[in-house]
């Protein structure tokens, strides 16, 4: 219980630091890139990933499926089994690999009718680049950082990426400006991509000497269990690809590779926001994975309704914070010229309200490995929003925010309700309808708030220690407000005191 709190600790703890130096660093990164190579290749690098996130789905969720095997291994201290699993892992990493590498190349041709773009040497090898900096990740060891995943010390991941990280923006910094090239910022990138791995599989194996273990080879019935959660995992994937990865692709299609350049500088704000909330939260799932083998179902529960609740207030001092603070923020740093609409920050950030609201869900689903029991979900999830983002987006002619809007929908339509029951009606087992209650409560209110900011006349601010001081005293206005309407629920409660332990063991 100690050592799984004080884990959790440091995880969380070593995902924000890296988070606050690695969004400096990117906003850096940003300026010099728009300056220094430019809008368009923007646009370009942000389809490029696209197409390369459509093509990860040949991962097949074989890392979540083998991790969530690990949770239990590992807690039980079985080495046999984890050299078994850790094996399976490397050897089919391989394959996937290849697999990527090979439908990358073939899909190459097909670009310029997919999207607005002409093919020339070098946007080809700007691809390749791209394309191999992926397959280099399941290549070389990656798969050995799920061991320290699943010993709850992502903490030691998270130091050795932020310092890779740190040379290599300066080193990416200083090519931007010497050589002002394309092909250069990607080929540091796969560099370090590289690096990165070789030193994380280098700490694992002088942390966890396992090579002179002989493998416990995987029953049937352990090989029964991870075959169903790879399929169930695997349709997750596919309907994720759909969902998150073809926006970009709608975009540069049903309007331009321009555009998705000006969109991504928006993207890239929210997407690092949603990244910390996933990865605060996330951090916290080998933690969830141990205690659901070691606790009952009423301490889970607790657990649980603790976690939302937290989740819940950070999805909406954050989503309301960026709707009130982007388009100040981008016309400071970037121009009024790379400005979009106040109704486009909304839809924007009511997007990240609903993807960071399910960030609970996502570490109970990968802890009681629930991939299987929801294996048709993610299938109408993705054509529900293919369809629905492109009538909005091309017949309806509401261009971007159409097609978030799109996704906004899907996800109302097919997660809100259907995830949380396959939790409760597979793993914690317990009634939903107080969950369903509070969901319905949690959303109203953020509804509420959003309507509130978007037809009040807001300060501007035009200057960025103005920004910062306006960024400061709408945090705390909007955290007050949160905290104040649920202060008498009993998450509320245990978060207040939590708070104040904090508080009185620094003092």
């Amino acid at each position: 219980m100690q050592n799984r709190f004080k884990n959790a600790l440091y995880n969380s703890f070593s995902v924000f630091f890296s988070f606050l130096i690695k969004t400096v660093l990117q906003f850096i990164i940003r300026t010099f890139f728009i300056s220094y190579i430019g809008v368009y290749y923007l646009g370009l690098d942000s389809v490029f990933m696209s197409v390369i996130g459509i093509l990860s789905i040949a991962e097949l969720g074989i890392g979540s499926s083998i991790l969530f095997a690990l949770y239990k291994v590992v807690a039980q201290k079985n080495s046999e089994k984890t050299v078994a699993y850790m094996q399976l892992y490397r050897k089919i990493y391989k394959i996937i690999a290849v697999a990527i590498l090979m439908i990358g190349i073939a899909v190459l041709p097909f670009l310029p009718h997919l999207i607005s773009i002409n093919l020339n040497q070098e946007i080809m090898l700007s691809y390749f680049l791209i394309l191999v900096n992926s397959c280099t990740g399941y290549l070389l060891f990656s798969y050995k950082r799920s061991l320290l995943i699943a010993n709850q010390k992502t903490y030691i991941i998270s130091i050795i990426e932020l310092c890779i990280y740190i040379f290599t923006a300066i080193v990416q910094i200083s090519g931007m400006i010497i050589f002002k090239s394309y092909l250069f910022y990607l080929a540091t990138t796969l560099s370090a991509t590289i690096i990165t791995n070789i030193i994380i599989a280098y700490v694992t194996d002088k942390k966890y000497n396992l090579q002179n273990i002989t493998a416990d080879p995987l029953t049937k019935e352990e090989k029964d269990v991870l075959k169903k959660n790879v399929v169930g995992n695997f349709i997750g994937n596919l309907a994720s690809v759909v969902v998150f990865s073809t926006d970009n692709l709608l975009v540069a299609s049903l309007v331009n590779v321009t555009t998705v350049g000006l969109f991504s500088n928006y993207t890239l704000i929210t997407s690092t926001f949603k990244r910390l909330m996933e990865q605060i939260l996330l951090s916290q799932t080998a933690s969830v994975g141990n205690l659901i083998h070691t606790e009952n179902n009423k301490k889970i529960y607790t657990i649980f309704k603790k976690y939302t609740f937290l989740n819940f207030v950070i999805s909406t001092t954050i989503s309301a914070l960026i709707f009130i603070l982007i388009n100040p923020f981008i016309n400071i740093w970037l121009g009024e010229k790379f400005l979009l609409s106040k109704l486009f920050s909304l839809v924007l950030s009511t997007y990240l309200f609903v993807q960071a609201y399910r960030n609970v869900g996502f570490v109970f689903y990968s802890a009681y490995g629930l991939f299987w029991q929801s294996r048709y979900k993610p299938i109408i999830e993705a054509i529900a929003n293919l369809v629905i983002s492109y009538i909005l987006a091309g017949p309806l002619q509401l261009g971007i925010i159409g097609i978030i809007l799109g996704t906004i929908f899907s996800n109302i339509l097919c997660n809100t309700w259907f995830e949380p029951y396959i939790i409760f009606k597979h793993g914690i087992k317990h009634s939903i309808r107080e969950y369903y209650y509070t969901n319905i409560i949690h959303w109203m209110f953020f509804a509420g708030i959003m309507c509130f900011l978007y037809y009040i006349n807001l300060f501007t601010p035009t200057n960025l220690i103005a920004w910062c001081i306006y960024a400061i005293i709408c945090f705390v206005m909007i955290l007050t407000i949160v905290i104040v309407a649920f202060f008498n629920t009993t998450e509320c409660r245990w978060l207040r005191l939590l708070i104040q332990s904090k508080i009185k063991n620094r003092d």
